[in-house]
């Protein structure tokens, strides 16, 4: 696994000077779409667009650190909850024998249908208990690998995809520490600061929804 690494934000031009570094000296020249110049005034525009995206989808490293701790705290109280509603005071809880009608617990003559409802409600009510757990393990995630990461990795890897697709003609592939790799792993480095990611399951990701949906390129003459 690949160690990350979150230092100062280098200046948009350095990363859109290693993307171009990237695609290569002289096959840099025969692969651009566009004059060079031009596809660095289209990168520098990416790059600043995905560090905008990217500051209002993240939240600080505080806010996600106080987030972690206060699910932690209610995913452990359901934990407990639950172990109490595992018990056959259950049906004591809510009302023994007694069943709401019209707004008012009356008593029933059918203890089986009281058994009945009083499990259905449990079932209900552990269900909706999961769920908020489930949200909990979320928030719980360690940072920088919460669900707010996996969109801008995706966004990135969308990025560079529209990047080669549109203004260069180099094979999109799937090849690890390819191009495409290489180049979106940059592109998130300009959103987040985070440097060493693995964008892989990003990347493949982007191909495959691709694959049927974007149409193949033309080369153009410049």
């Amino acid at each position: 696994m690949k160690r990350t690494s979150k230092t100062p934000q280098r200046p948009a031009s350095d990363i859109v000077d290693d993307i171009l570094r990237v695609l290569g000296g002289d096959e840099l020249k025969r692969d651009l779409r566009l004059p060079e110049d031009e596809t660095r005034r289209r990168l520098l525009e990416l790059v600043e667009g995905l560090r905008l995206r990217a500051a209002r989808h993240l939240p600080s490293r505080a806010t996600r650190r106080a987030a972690s701790n206060y699910a932690s705290k209610v995913d452990t109280c359901i934990l407990e909850l639950e172990k109490l509603l595992a018990s056959h005071f259950w049906s004591e809880l809510l009302g023994g024998d007694a069943v709401e009608l019209d707004g008012r617990l009356v008593k029933s003559t059918s203890p089986a249908m009281v058994e009945m409802k009083n499990h259905w409600k449990r079932d209900a009510f552990m269900e909706q208990l999961a769920q908020i757990r489930a949200r909990c393990r979320i928030l719980m995630a360690p940072l920088g690998m919460g669900p707010e990461v996996d969109d801008v990795r995706n966004v990135c890897a969308s990025a560079a995809y529209y990047f080669m697709h549109t203004f260069t003609c180099r094979p999109i592939t799937g090849t690890t520490e390819g191009d495409f790799e290489v180049i979106s792993g940059l592109l998130y480095e300009a959103a987040t600061g985070r440097s060493g990611v693995s964008m892989k399951r990003a990347c493949d990701r982007q191909r495959q929804s691709n694959l049927h949906t974007v149409p193949p390129r033309r080369r153009t003459s410049r």
